[in-house]
């Protein structure tokens, strides 16, 4: 009895497969690209008498006292939109009630 008890306990022992452990790598690789004008199909010249909405030159909406600067920024090229208030607060002024700046804001 000792015997068979023995040779199933062997059987057992070689039968189970031994379980891999799965290591995922952190990639730490480098993304490189090259720094270029992300305004550059706009079709800006950035000259404020040469470029126009709605046939105002971009002068009339940059000098309004009443234009918010992150949407001057953003023309110019200095606020670049991404994930966080100031976009949110550009894009809200796409509906605003001044009828002057929502050429511009659009």
């Amino acid at each position: 009895m000792q015997k068979l008890v023995s040779l199933i306990f062997l059987l057992l022992l070689f039968s189970c497969k031994k379980q891999e452990a799965i290591v995922i790598k952190e990639s730490k690789d480098m993304i490189e690209y090259e720094s270029t004008n992300w305004q550059e199909g706009f079709g800006l010249t950035y000259s404020i008498d040469l470029d126009s909405v709605w046939g105002k030159p971009m002068r009339y909406y940059i000098t309004n006292k009443n234009c918010d600067p992150v949407a001057r920024d953003f023309y110019l090229g200095i606020y670049r939109p991404k994930d966080e208030h100031k976009t949110e607060r550009l894009l809200n002024l796409v509906t605003t009630d001044n009828d002057s700046l929502r050429p511009f804001y659009r």
